[in-house]
């Protein structure tokens, strides 16, 4: 066993002065070297007799030697098995002083003395060390009656009790104490500054030996510890040529390990295993491991893990690779024990394990196996100390911290430093895997202190880190260990400050390629607070400055007049005098302290700065020059439509004069550039399409046989996403005022079908092409598209490029269709009204008159390779139901329903008006007069009219008998409604909807004499439509219109010229572009929960609801929002199908995961469904006594809606779309 700090801690006393033992005498030191080996001897001054003469320095390689006296030790049956590796040392606190010591003066000594050899202290103090850990004490504790036992019984059971601990350490001190011809000492009742005694004398003389020699031992004081480093010293006189050669080659190496390139990485690796012995022994008598980490500037490359990996192969030769190398065996192992110790309460383990079970072996796998390895690891309840024993969420996250996208690594990383801090806990290495679920990671990372290595795989970024933890003798963390009142402090590696770099956006396409073959790995550097220099804080001020004057332009309700004067106030502001205030008392304060005057002048220059925090960024032409460098502001250009007319006075006459009509628009390849450049967007869409690719359900245009077509023709082995246009004129003045259509803007804005299915109805994600006055489009198709044309034509040809890291991609986009009302639509595809098919198209164009053919002019959109007109048609809910047909149905229906003495104009208004929407309470219907019901034309919205139509059957179902003939018609609207505006297409119903509207049509015509309308006519050729391009809810105009809000309407209202008004509508949008591409964040979170949490136990209703919960340690919150949709208590959801009726339940409460964050649970309380009442078209349920415990994607729908009691007294549950 070798001398070591822990040993010394034993035997070298506290803080005190010493027992007094004349019988002793002092000795002397000589290291033999005869028959090539060293051998220590202790020579006593006044006496011959020398106790331990040959103690020869044969090393020992039993576990023994290496026992750690501080602490306990708990070893497994599989301990001491031959591919056993130890756990790191432990220690409690550090004896040795790091800092090299001042040289002490003592009397006496010999002029024989030989002078300083020049090499380095810490060299000789090492050297010296290395003989005594060499001496034999196994031998004596053998012989020792006490400690013979104890020895051999750990040999057999792998473990010391603390009383035998006690006597083992007793017995070293024994044998240090004959060894060094001393006694020990305690320490006395006050604490004295002189230390008197044969022990203190021994060391003073030693340690001057060592200053004389270049050596050194450093003694220490204060009130509670004496700490001394008894182990740096040796014979001055030993020390021969060869032991200077070898120590002036480590010192050599030292120098190199921090001066070298990488491109000598075998030169860094030699002298990385040269110093290997001395860089162990200084990390051993650390009192924090990351110090003597972030020595080495070497371990700050992108090789440096390698490292690290080669240290543990120095600890542990021949064990480097057996976790890679049995891999394969262990995850069957890791496998069948979860499956047969995870609880059932434990929901989240359970599905990753039908995850991995659903997978092939592979990178995939992998992350999800070592994932479930926590939850049987993990103990229930609380230990033998009292401590909550961590969850299996808890311990998960200490194991591996999973993080969605790469931009919000940093982020992640300062949170839960946070958290660790908040536990008086430190950070140690961790692993960080980066993807949009746990099967689905993209990258791989092991974070140390401030470095942040790039692993290949995640089984690579395990064994990497596990190594880490033994290099650097760090501590596993605290909630990774199944017993926390098991878990000895160590050397802990502590970041400080929590100062993850917000800089590093790893654009999340650099790491689409799983396979990429990474051996080295990259490393994210990022500094440290204290070590901040003045450019780079001036940097990051510029740089918050620069966002907030895009956040200041993105906010359409201020123009950019007014982003300057807020811009000029808070330079003033910061320039105010109060900075100086601030300045002045802190810079007081760091003299007062003694603080380095390069620290002063820093804090100087940075609180000019503050002062200045607008510089560079004081005009518009600064910021937009700075929004250009930085990649995300696009600048619109012009284009010509043609030449027109005005009037000007010339000479005092007003004259007509010719001008020249321009548009604007904003180039679509840079657009969809930048936003799939930005992190997760485009691996997130690829999932999302490779996913519809491989589902049964229809649901995407992307799986209709259009876009399929279009594909299959034009888009071979290449990846290429589709674009929907839409076109509308937007009215920026009041609609009713006497300017109403003066400048009425034309808008073409287009978004991409394919993206996630809950982000498609986002604004932010419906992109501007072109802003035109309405009037200059006027029989201009070819020249007002022209520009949007070119870059259609580029996108289906050439494509955008995508660059990330090593990966660079090419993505196509083609049109798939133009949306629109019938007259916008029909305007810009040089219709006038009527489908047709692509003959009769052509044969039309040939007569070339409009009053035969309906054709103005030829569809410049058809110069497109995936468009054609007659080929790629579409269908608005919007327009031609819920602002057509449903307002000639109800009119006619209500006004004969009337006339029919049902009810009166009154009692309908009051049903309408009194009636519980619920959900719709927002779209209520305004009151019904009977012009409206005449005119055919009611005051409603869209949503308005969708919110009446639908809840009419339950308003006024109960005044109608069964059977009537006009009330049949509305029925026969309703279920086509539920069809059409459903979010998934089933083929095999399209007989049926064909024959809906075939009995529709008849009964508007012969019931109430009516002729069929053009939107009757559309309608007709659903069933072939929707077969080609899916669900019509996800192309409708409901969410389009809207967009008119924030780039005309708001952004009109904000400024009241009007001069070139499509220049400013688009400058202000590329404005709010720049600001999204500048912040680069990702898609939102899918699941959002409400901050107010609380456990289930605590709920009202958790007595009713407990049979069916996994535990009461759960957390419940009062909503959340998935996908877009708030879910709230008291909604109603489709929960199953049973006995060919939809079950439904209202929500009691949110449950949120301890693990899988990406996933919620409802608890219900359940209806029993009676039966449909066609008559109300609503479904007739009773409450039951069942609580369902459901995860959200086993609902039926994920639409929401309310229970209703009808005026029977019954409840009654109303759906949005069939079920």
């Amino acid at each position: 066993m070798g001398l070591n700090e822990n040993i010394l801690k034993e035997f070298i006393p506290e803080a005190g002065v010493t027992k007094s033992t004349p019988d002793v005498a002092t000795g002397t030191f000589e290291v033999d070297n005869s028959a090539g080996l060293q051998v220590l001897k202790v020579v006593p001054v006044s006496d011959s007799n020398v106790p331990f003469e040959d103690l020869q320095t044969t090393p020992s390689c039993n576990p023994f030697d290496d026992l750690d006296t501080s602490t306990s030790c708990n070893l497994s049956d599989n301990d001491l098995d031959e591919d056993y590796v130890p756990t790191p040392k432990i220690r409690k606190t550090s004896l040795i002083n790091a800092a090299t010591p001042k040289k002490s003066t003592a009397t006496g000594s010999s002029s024989k003395r030989r002078q300083p050899s020049g090499i380095p202290k810490h060299i000789l103090a090492y050297r010296a060390l290395e003989i005594l850990k060499k001496l034999d004490l196994k031998a004596y504790l053998l012989d020792d009656v006490c400690s013979a036992h104890i020895v051999r019984k750990f040999d057999e059971l792998g473990g010391l009790s603390e009383s035998d601990r006690s006597t083992i350490v007793n017995v070293q001190q024994n044998f240090y104490c004959q060894l060094l011809q001393c006694s020990l000492f305690s320490p006395p009742t006050s604490v004295q500054r002189n230390f008197t005694g044969k022990l203190p004398n021994r060391i003073r003389n030693i340690r001057y030996w060592l200053s004389k020699s270049g050596g050194s031992i450093t003694t220490s004081a204060s009130t509670s510890s004496c700490v001394t480093d008894c182990s740096e010293f040796t014979e001055p006189a030993e020390l021969k040529g060869t032991t200077d050669r070898n120590d002036a080659d480590l010192s050599d190496a030292i120098n190199s390990l921090n001066h070298t390139s990488l491109d000598s990485w075998p030169v860094i690796l030699e002298h990385w295993s040269t110093t290997h012995t001395l860089r162990r022994h200084e990390l051993e008598n650390s009192t924090t491991g990351v110090n003597e980490y972030r020595k080495w500037d070497v371990l700050k490359t992108s090789n440096g893990h390698l490292l690290l990996s080669q240290d543990f192969n120095e600890l542990y030769p021949g064990r480097e690779n057996l976790l890679i190398s049995q891999w394969a065996l262990t995850r069957k192992h890791i496998i069948s024990l979860a499956k047969r110790d995870t609880p059932k309460t434990d929901l989240e383990t359970r599905e990753l394990i039908e995850r991995v079970d659903s997978l092939p072996e592979g990178q995939q796998q992998d992350i999800l196996v070592l994932s479930i390895l926590v939850s049987p690891c993990c103990k229930r309840g609380r230990g033998n100390s009292g401590v909550a024993l961590p969850l299996p969420s808890t311990a998960r996250k200490a194991f591996i911290i999973h993080v969605k996208t790469a931009n919000d690594v940093s982020r992640t990383l300062r949170e839960h430093v946070a958290t660790l801090r908040s536990k008086n806990q430190s950070f140690q290495p961790s692993i960080v895997v980066v993807g949009p679920s746990l099967a689905e990671i993209s990258a791989s990372y092991v974070q140390i202190d401030d470095e942040r290595y790039h692993m290949r795989t995640p089984l690579a970024a395990v064994d990497t880190c596990f190594k880490a933890f033994f290099a650097l003798d760090a501590k596993y963390p605290t909630d990774a260990y199944p017993h926390p009142e098991n878990n000895p402090e160590a050397h802990p590696i502590n970041v400080p400050n929590e100062q993850f770099d917000q800089r590093d956006n790893l654009g999340n396409n650099a790491d689409l390629i799983d396979n990429h073959d990474n051996a080295v790995g990259a490393a994210v550097n990022y500094e440290h607070p204290h070590q901040l220099s003045v450019e780079e804080f001036k940097l990051a001020l510029y740089k918050s400055s620069l966002s907030l004057s895009a956040r200041l332009y993105a906010n359409p309700a201020l123009n950019r007049t007014r982003v300057q004067e807020i811009l000029d106030l808070t330079s003033d502001f910061a320039g105010a005098g109060f900075l100086d205030i601030l300045k002045t008392k802190t810079l007081s304060m760091l003299q007062d302290y003694n603080g380095l005057q390069s620290d002063v002048d820093d804090l100087k220059l940075m609180f000019e700065s503050m002062q200045s925090s607008l510089e560079g960024l004081d005009t518009e032409h600064m910021r937009m020059n700075a929004l250009r460098d930085n990649k995300c502001y696009i600048d619109p250009k012009q284009f010509y439509i043609g030449e027109g007319e005005t009037f000007k006075y010339v000479n005092g006459q007003k004259t007509r004069v010719p001008i020249d009509l321009h548009g604007q628009y904003i180039s679509m390849p840079k657009v969809l550039q930048c936003f799939f450049s930005l992190p997760g967007v485009f691996q997130s869409t690829i999932d999302y399409v490779e996913k519809l690719k491989t589902s049964q359900d229809f649901t995407n245009i992307i799986q209709g046989q259009l876009w399929k077509s279009i594909e299959e023709r034009l888009f071979v082995n290449r990846q290429v996403f589709p674009l929907v246009l839409y076109f509308d004129d937007a009215e920026p003045n009041n609609q009713t005022g006497s300017h109403s259509t003066d400048h009425s803007l034309g808008c073409l804005y287009y978004f991409i079908p394919c993206l996630p299915q809950h982000l498609l109805s986002q604004l932010e994600y419906v992109f501007v092409a072109a802003v035109f006055l309405t009037d200059h489009q006027k029989r201009r198709n070819s020249e007002t598209f022209r520009c949007v044309l070119n870059d259609l034509k580029k996108l289906e040809t050439e494509g955008v490029e995508i660059t990330g890291g090593l990966l660079t991609l090419r993505i196509f986009f083609a049109v798939v269709l133009i949306i629109g009302d019938n007259k916008g639509v029909n305007g810009i595809t040089g219709f006038t009204e009527s489908l047709r098919n692509q003959v009769n198209y052509e044969n039309d164009l040939l007569v070339n008159d409009v009053s035969l053919s309906g054709i103005k002019r030829e569809c410049v959109w058809n110069e497109l390779g995936s468009y054609h007109c007659t080929n790629n048609v579409s269908f608005d809910c919007m327009h031609d139901f819920y602002e057509g047909i449903c307002h000639y149905d109800l009119s006619i229906i209500l006004l004969d329903l009337i006339e029919n003495n049902f009810f009166s104009l009154q009692t309908l208004n009051e049903r309408v008006q009194f009636f519980d929407y619920g959900l719709d309470s927002g779209n209520k219907p305004t009151i019904i007069t009977l012009e409206h019901l005449r005119r055919e034309k009611f005051k409603m919205s869209a949503s308005e009219m969708n919110c009446f139509a639908r809840n009419l059957g339950l308003m006024i179902g109960d005044l109608i008998p069964e059977g009537n003939v006009c009330w049949s018609l509305y029925l026969k609207l309703i279920s086509i409604l539920d069809i059409v505006t459903s979010p998934f297409v089933d083929t095999t119903a399209a007989p049926y909807l064909a024959t809906l509207i075939s009995e529709h049509h008849e009964i508007y015509r012969n019931v109430f004499r009516k002729t069929l309308k053009p939107e009757f006519h559309l309608i007709v050729h659903l069933p072939r439509i929707m077969g080609l391009i899916g669900p019509l809810l996800h192309v409708w105009c409901m969410r389009l219109e809207a967009k008119h809000r924030p780039v005309v309407k708001i952004n009109a209202n904000s400024q009241p010229c009007r001069n070139n008004l499509p220049l400013t509508t688009a400058k202000r949008y590329s404005l709010s572009l720049a600001a999204k591409f500048l912040s680069a964040q990702s898609f939102p979170d899918s699941i959002v929960f409400h901050s107010e949490e609380s456990l289930l136990e605590n709920c009202e209703t958790y007595q009713s609801l407990q049979h069916v919960l996994p535990n009461s340690y759960l957390a419940c919150s009062q909503n959340v929002k998935i996908c877009g949709t708030t879910y709230e208590k008291e909604m109603v959801l489709a929960v199953k199908y049973l006995n060919d009726l939809p079950v439904f339940g209202k929500i009691e409460c949110f449950v949120k995961p301890t693990v899988n964050t990406d996933m919620c649970f409802f608890v219900l309380k359940l209806y029993l469904t009676n039966g449909f009442n066609e008559h109300m078209h609503a479904y007739d349920v009773t409450v039951s006594e069942d609580w369902p415990f459901v995860s959200y994607p086993e609902l039926l729908s994920f639409y929401p809606t309310s229970c209703r009691t009808g005026s029977d007294g019954l409840s009654y549950v109303t759906f949005r779309h069939t079920l």
